[in-house]
């Protein structure tokens, strides 16, 4: 099949290592280059871990009780290595940046003093934060010693975050999670490879960086692959085919697959579609020989949409309300002669049927554009109207 050939001879492209280049979400052998992020929040972290401090030394763990003040709290994104201050903000964003660093305003207590819990693990009280007031804001700040605060102006203390997040064997235990977590993906991305496309895409992900060598096994599911996809092909061609019960439908029907029918189905389309056709051309002469070979005395039929006034059973001021009802209309006569293609007809018959009724009628107005019709009377009208009943 043409679609299957041109997989085919597009999947050895995929395979060279100068589609991939190196990737460093996909090696296991280069590290994130980490960097702190200036905002709260800014970057959604990948995962949370805690920064513990004992003395003068930080430790990384991922586990931590952030109402101690030496415990601080991160989320490092695994995928970009930004490293977020997890903590709640100040009392307000001073919407105010300094280059790229974002300031908060704080009212409760110094950084470290001891007054935190659950609820306030804020910028106002972590340890990796830093005082960025500026004089005139200090000048400003006295003012709320009158009412027994004290206004500080802190930001995220990205050097140090950074800092400690190297000696604290924090960036170890990312690059650990890290590398786990590639694992998992790259199993899972194999796991899904069972169609030529996917097949495909694992190869072109890991070509340059196959830790348990997967591509090759990946390579190997592409015979198998491409088979299923030529079955499913051929099956959709034949419930198709089997489907295509109108001219129309085989009209599509060929029009698809006249360029890939594996199964040289095509022909057998075109042979129906031609009975078809054929059948209709039949039908539609012997249809109009009838039509134009009416006999005198010939029971006939004319149908056509109509509608009946019904009473409502209502009357406005005395009058009587209608409502108008829908329906078809049928008519039926006797020939009594012929003129090339007009028939003169007797008309015997008026009846209406639609919205639950199903009646008689003495005459009809409005047939053909405004003629009334009655029981008796004789028209005269083109052959091709009327059909035996």
């Amino acid at each position: 099949m043409k679609k299957l050939c041109f997989l085919l001879a597009l999947f050895p492209m995929v395979a060279s290592a100068s589609d991939t280049g190196n990737n460093p979400e996909v090696t296991t052998k280069n590290r994130l280059e980490y960097s702190v992020s200036s905002g709260i929040g800014k970057e959604p972290p990948s995962k949370l871990y805690y920064l513990i401090k004992t003395g003068d030394t930080w430790k990384a763990s991922e586990s931590g009780d952030i109402t101690q003040d030496n415990v601080e709290r991160v989320g490092v994104n695994l995928k970009t290595g930004v490293i977020t201050l997890d903590v709640l903000r100040g009392s307000r964003e001073t919407g105010t940046v300094s280059g790229s660093v974002y300031e908060w305003e704080c009212f409760q207590g110094l950084a470290g003093s001891g007054f935190r819990n659950a609820q306030n693990y804020s910028i106002c009280s972590s340890n990796l934060a830093k005082g960025v007031t500026s004089p005139g804001q200090a000048a400003l700040g006295s003012l709320n010693l009158l009412f027994g605060k004290v206004r500080r102006i802190m930001a995220v203390d990205r050097e140090q975050i950074l800092s400690i997040a190297d000696t604290s064997g924090l960036i170890d235990m990312v690059e650990q999670d890290r590398q786990a977590a590639i694992g998992e993906e790259y199993h899972a991305h194999f796991a899904g490879a069972t169609t030529p496309n996917s097949i495909k895409s694992f190869v072109a992900t890991y070509q340059a960086n196959d830790p348990e060598g997967l591509v090759p096994q990946a390579l190997a599911r592409m015979p198998q692959a491409l088979a299923r996809v030529q079955q499913a092909e051929i099956e959709e061609c034949r419930s198709n085919y089997l489907s295509a019960t109108t001219p129309a439908k085989l009209n599509s029907f060929i029009a698809k697959y006249q360029g890939n029918d594996p199964e040289n189905i095509v022909p057998r389309a075109r042979k129906r579609l031609q009975d078809m056709e054929q059948a209709a051309a039949k039908n539609e002469a012997d249809r109009l020989h009838r039509l134009e070979n009416k006999q005198i005395g010939d029971q006939v039929c004319s149908s056509g949409d109509g509608s009946v006034d019904q009473s409502t059973g209502i009357a406005v001021m005395g009058v009587l309300q209608y409502r108008k009802i829908t329906g078809r209309n049928r008519v039926v006569g006797f020939v009594e002669g012929t003129s090339g293609k007009k028939v003169q007809i007797r008309i015997s018959g008026i009846n209406f049927t639609g919205g639950g009724i199903n009646q008689s009628l003495d005459s009809l107005s409005g047939w053909k554009g405004g003629s009334t019709l009655k029981i008796n009377s004789i028209i005269w009208d083109s052959t091709y109207d009327w059909e035996g009943c």
